[in-house]
């Protein structure tokens, strides 16, 4: 089994960013490991979709087996989808480094 995922929706591909306002819609997901590892940077396909990205977004996610999602804000839709997709979430703002290291002291 591979071990669950940190993701953080950010503004931008490192974590020296914002932690992102939007999560559907976020520029980019980063996707760290429990040890604060960075694995994967991901130009988010969902940020300029036509129709609902909620849906997309918590699916790419989750098969990136991301069990953890950060974001500054999270609509109704999208906390939805993350819950239906056994995905939790937080609400974090300031620099991605920041959020992730508050993320993993609470473990």
């Amino acid at each position: 089994m591979s071990e669950e995922k940190i993701a953080i929706a950010s503004a931008g591909d490192s974590r020296m960013y914002e932690v992102s306002d939007q999560a559907a819609r976020c520029p980019y997901y980063l996707i760290f490991d429990r040890s604060g590892s960075l694995l994967e940077v991901i130009d988010n396909p969902c940020k300029d979709m036509a129709g609902p990205a909620a849906s997309q977004a918590a699916q790419l996610l989750a098969g990136k087996n991301v069990k953890t999602m950060i974001a500054e804000k999270f609509g109704n839709k999208m906390t939805r989808e993350l819950e239906d997709n056994g995905v939790c979430y937080i609400q974090l703002s300031g620099k991605v480094e920041k959020a992730l290291k508050r993320v993993l002291s609470r473990r």
